[in-house]
């Protein structure tokens, strides 16, 4: 390719003096056979990774003849050569230090260059001497803009890096001319040259993946360079590091000395190193780092240099640490509920052992005078066992939100001191001095919560201290104080002297699932569900409950609510409609009930209770059956005054055939009976129209109780209406079971 070059007549600006070796070093520049270099890729990858490493848009790599100066590699300039009168670069290669020029219009080597005062309008200019394996400087790299500037500390030290391996690879090509080198160096000598290529195409990726922290040190790990996201990542500039080793000031407290020795390690036996390490930033800040070491090495095998490249992970580090955290509190909430479960079963077949005992006991002897005693027995311990289990389902409904409240205007300390005077009997059976401690009021405090949610409150409370008290004292106290714009304070302190809780189970003992110390609730049984239904109760009524113990001394727990205010009227109101009427304590019942059940003892349990209060029954097993009873006694007009309706059954459960007669029309009272009480069974049942619903075990009072109620309602005109099914009252489940 013939050379175009630049050449200007009339030149009136100051020459270059010539090197003092001017005649050998162009003796061993025309030698070396650089001059008749075809394009070289590897120079142009080169070129091109300074343009984007500098920022400028001029890039030759030149080598300086007699007369001009050859550009083999170039960005941003067409020409393949100037001349050497002209050349800045004559300026270069007297030195071994770099060139930088500002401004070459304030430069008086320069201001007169028709490559300042034409085209292409150089303004900055920065080279750096490139040696010949003779050791004379044979051209350079230099760097042009056409706007002054500045170059900065981290530039330069970038440049130098990048001239270096043109340098080195002009070594290579120079070496490659030689004809005489054996087959052998011809081999090694591609080696080398690959191996530069490997370099180059790293020095690129570093220029375009900005984002990561470079950093590049000598053969003893001391820092040369730095890019801008190293000093984003970590505030230190080139400067504040130049010449220092990175473990030095990066390192901190909570760094892992095993990463440290595995990055030692490798750097000492010069191989490459990938750690995730934690480091420090100029003011303090913890950041994780994946970092990747590389060492470098010239044509001779001689290490050089380590690059760094480091990747910001705090984020990444940090989710992986969140999961784990999350891992384990999974793995500690199955633990503690395997735990739970293994208690439940505990506290499950404990009552059901002595109900299947006791009845078999009296089955064998009937007659036996110990039979009342042993049944009241079974009794009590079936009561017990639905206490869990009502445990149990308050707490499925508190996880879903779904516990009803029913707040009316009442008086706490009333509440309280009802639900304490309950287990009174219970604490002094067990040979304990049981205190209540509440002030007497000329008149009761008005306020409005759920009195029924708070006794169940203080009598967990009660009943856990007198569990877990041995000998001593049980000791509640409560007070009630008005509060800004009516509102009362309930604070309620049980005091027990009995064995205490350690510190570390005072955070678990509110939450589900979880107890104290798992012995000594085996001793003293229970689920250990009380306090955390009491703790969410508290919560919906208002307040909280908070702890203070000590082992081996006792505990008290604390109430606190925040409740509304309501006039001494409406207490009365409440109070009175809340007292039972003047009526016979189990007035008889007439009316035809259908009974849809398909279990043959529930069947006849219920059915008795419902004779001996003087209604008329029918039963049915399935859904089916209900279905063509009720056709059956509207044909022959004598229809049922309400149905009693089991949910679950065989052939057609109770949820289908509801469904089926409010779509016909039928308009009295369905009332639902199920086993399923958790958390949204009893909106199933009135979604499907049932009128209201209980739950089984049925109680005899409460069920009777709930039938008469909708037995007395005023039944609707005869015939199919079409109009809606009665309207469902409140939750009964806890009256009714």
């Amino acid at each position: 390719m013939p050379l175009v070059s630049l050449g200007f007549e009339g030149i009136t600006m100051p020459r270059a003096p010539l090197p003092h070796d001017e005649p050998d070093r162009l003796a061993a520049l025309d030698a070396s056979g650089l001059l008749d270099l075809a394009a070289d890729s590897q120079l142009d990858d080169l070129a091109r990774l300074t343009s984007s490493v500098i920022g400028t848009p001029i890039v030759l790599v030149s080598l300086v003849g007699c007369l001009e100066q050859t550009f083999i590699a170039s960005v941003g300039f067409e020409a393949r050569g100037t001349s050497r009168d002209s050349a800045f670069c004559s300026y270069t290669i007297l030195s071994p230090e770099p060139l930088i020029v500002e401004d070459a219009t304030q430069d008086p080597r320069f201001a007169d260059n028709p490559l300042v005062t034409g085209e292409p309008g150089i303004r900055f200019y920065a080279g750096i001497p490139l040696m010949g394996l003779s050791g004379h400087a044979f051209g350079t790299l230099c760097v042009i803009d056409t706007k002054a500037r500045q170059i900065s500390e981290s530039a330069m030290s970038a440049l130098k890096i990048i001239a270096r391996q043109v340098e080195f690879r002009l070594q290579l090509l120079q070496k490659a001319r030689d004809a005489d080198r054996r087959a052998e160096e011809f081999r090694a000598l591609a080696a080398e040259m690959a191996s530069m290529r490997a370099e180059a195409e790293r020095l690129a990726m570093i220029a375009r993946h900005t984002v990561n922290a470079v950093v590049i040190t000598d053969a003893k790990g001391r820092i040369e360079w730095v890019n801008d996201a190293f000093t984003r990542m970590t505030e230190y500039t080139l400067t504040d590091v130049m010449g220092r080793r990175p473990g030095d000031f990066l390192q901190g407290t909570e760094t892992d000395p095993a990463a440290v020795e595995s990055m030692r390690r490798g750097i000492q036996n010069r191989e490459a190193v990938d750690v995730e390490i934690l480091n420090y930033s100029k003011s303090g800040k913890p950041y994780w780092l994946q970092v990747q070491i590389q060492p470098l090495f010239n044509e001779g095998g001689e290490l050089t240099n380590f690059m760094a490249i480091e990747l910001d992970i705090t984020e990444r580090k940090r989710s992986r640490e969140e999961l784990e955290q999350a891992k384990l509190a999974a793995e500690a909430a199955s633990r503690a509920k395997s735990a739970f479960l293994a208690n439940m079963s505990h506290e499950v077949r404990t009552p059901l052992t002595a109900i299947l005992g006791y009845t078999d006991v009296v089955l064998e002897d009937p007659a036996s005078p110990e039979a009342p005693e042993l049944l009241r027995a079974a009794r009590r311990n079936g009561e017990h066992l639905l206490t869990i289990l009502s445990d149990v389902l308050d707490l499925s409904k508190m996880e879903v939100g779904r516990l009803h409240l029913d707040p009316m205007p009442c008086d706490p300390l009333g509440a309280v001191r009802e639900a304490a005077s309950l287990l009174e009997a219970q604490a002094t059976g067990a040979g304990l001095d049981f205190r209540i401690s509440i002030p007497e009021r000329p008149s009761p405090v008005h306020a409005t919560t759920d009195a029924g949610r708070l006794r169940q409150i203080v009598v967990n409370l009660v009943s856990n201290a007198i569990k877990f008290t041995t000998s001593g004292s049980v000791e509640v106290r409560a007070e009630a104080i008005p509060t800004d714009l009516g509102r009362v304070r309930l604070r309620c302190s049980v005091t027990d002297t009995g064995m205490g809780v350690e510190p570390k189970f005072l955070d678990k003992i509110f939450e589900p699932f979880e107890q104290g110390d798992a012995s000594m609730s085996r001793r003293a049984g229970g689920t250990g569900l009380g306090l955390a239904i009491s703790q969410r109760l508290a919560r919906q009524l208002g307040g909280s409950i908070r702890v203070a113990s000590e082992p081996g001394r006792g505990s008290t727990f604390t109430l606190e609510l925040d409740l509304a205010p309501a006039s001494a009227s409406e207490a009365r109101t409440t109070s009175r409609a809340s007292a039972a009427p003047n009526r016979p304590k189990n007035p008889s019942m007439v009316g035809r009930i259908l009974l849809v059940e398909d279990s043959p003892d529930s069947r006849r349990l219920i059915a008795t209770l419902l004779q001996k209060a003087g209604v008329e029954v029918e039963l049915a097993e399935n859904g089916r059956e209900a279905i063509e009873a009720i056709d059956h006694a509207k044909r022959a007009e004598r229809p049922f005054d309400l149905v009693l309706m089991d949910m679950q059954m065989p052939i057609m459960d109770g949820y289908d055939a509801t469904r089926r007669l409010r779509a016909e029309g039928y308009d009295r009272p369905i009332l639902a009976i199920t086993a399923h009480a958790l958390a949204g069974d009893r909106e199933a049942c009135l979604d499907a129209g049932c009128s209201d619903y209980a739950t089984k075990p049925i109680r005899k009072d409460p069920f009777l109780n709930l039938v008469r109620d909708w037995l007395h309602r005023p039944k609707p005109a005869e015939g199919p209406s079409g109009h809606p099914h009665p309207t469902p009252r409140g939750d009964t489940r806890r009256q009714a079971a």
